[in-house]
């Protein structure tokens, strides 16, 4: 099973996403955030293999929430 958490500020783009995950019989939706401080505190409370991110969210760029996992060596693909 492949663990899956989307990270996107528009509630429209997250449902589709997860829609079409849903359809994949191999993968879960662990969780969702709109944030970048979302992001960091879900890939490090559920450790998922995928993170789905938006680059342009409100508080903190998709860029810099990436820079902040590769420097806690998460083993999550982005």
């Amino acid at each position: 099973m492949i663990d899956v958490i989307i990270v996107d500020d528009h509630p429209v783009v997250r449902a589709g996403i997860r829609a079409v995950l849903d359809q994949a019989p191999d993968v879960t939706v662990v969780a969702e955030g709109a944030a970048g401080a979302d992001a960091l505190r879900l890939v490090a409370q559920h450790r998922p293999d995928v993170l789905v991110l938006d680059v342009n969210l409100p508080d903190v760029s998709g860029m810099d929430v990436t820079r902040q996992l590769r420097e806690r060596d998460t083993t999550t693909a982005i």
